[in-house]
């Protein structure tokens, strides 16, 4: 998110005032539950992707799990 162009809100959120407690509040609320059934909409024919959507809910369920430090680093790189 550093680096110009590696984020698609980088550039609107630069240096502008953002209240991140809704954002908090919504990853926080995420159950496993329903970051599993994120995973489990793909269609089925898609295995080939098994293996990325595997990671991308892992990294969401870290993402909740660490928000508070993740959106410090986000304010960090945004400030």
């Amino acid at each position: 998110m550093e680096t110009n162009g590696n984020h698609i809100f980088r550039a609107g959120l630069k240096g502008r005032s953002t209240d991140f407690g809704p954002i908090r509040a919504a990853w926080a609320g995420l159950s496993d539950a329903q970051i599993a059934d994120y995973e489990k909409a793909l269609p089925a024919e898609w295995t080939d992707v098994a293996s990325a959507a595997a990671s991308a809910t892992k990294l969401v369920r870290d993402a909740r799990d660490n928000i508070d430090a993740v959106l410090e680093e986000v304010k960090r790189v945004l400030s």
